[in-house]
Formats: C-alpha cells, sequence, structure tokens
C-alpha cells in the first residue's frame, strides 16, 4: 500500500505544478494544445548553450528525414546510418499496441 501512496504523492507534485514553473517548452505546448487559453509564456527562453545546437551528422536518420521533409528546397543529403529491420519492427508492434488499446477505450 505505501508504493500506491508514493506514486499518488508524485502524480500530484506533477499535476499541481504552477505556470511559472514550467519550462519555455511545456509552455509552448500547453498554448498549442489550448489555443484559447489567456495565458501567455512567462518562462526564460533557453540560452544558446542549453539548445544543443547537433551538428548534421550528429541527427538521427528519422530527424534528418523530418527537416528534408520540412525544408525541400535544401541541398542537404541523408547521412545517418538506416535504422535496423528490429528497430522498425519494434515501433511497429508498440503502434499496434497503442492502437489496441485506443480501440479499447
Amino acid at each position: 500500500m505505501k508504493h500506491v501512496a508514493q506514486i499518488q504523492f508524485e502524480f500530484c507534485k506533477l499535476a499541481v505544478r504552477s505556470w511559472d514553473d514550467m519550462t519555455i517548452d511545456e509552455q509552448w505546448a500547453y498554448l498549442r494544445d489550448h489555443p484559447g487559453s489567456k495565458k501567455r509564456l512567462t518562462a526564460k527562453p533557453r540560452s544558446y548553450q542549453e539548445q544543443a545546437v547537433r551538428s548534421w551528422d550528429d541527427m538521427t536518420i528519422d530527424e534528418q528525414w523530418a527537416y528534408l521533409r520540412d525544408h525541400p528546397g535544401s541541398k542537404k543529403r541523408l547521412t545517418a546510418k538506416p535504422r535496423s529491420y528490429q528497430e522498425q519492427a519494434d515501433d511497429i508492434k508498440q503502434l499496434d499496441k497503442d492502437a489496441e488499446i485506443l480501440s479499447k477505450n
């Protein structure tokens, strides 16, 4: 029973976070999901070094695909190593599980 109380306590801590305690990314996500909200961004922007600008070669293949999709005129080419068949199969299994859970609701 003690572990249930701990889980509930951790959930409550997350549920009652104030707006000012959220990061700028969390505030952006909330405002994107709630366009009619009267809340405004109050968090400080991340510093340049916190943004962790990654080089093209450090990106995963999915990130490179997303960039190329969003920037069709780009001269960049895919250089990342493709994901293995096992990784792709694991993703499909997870999607199937998620779809099954959603269909039950």
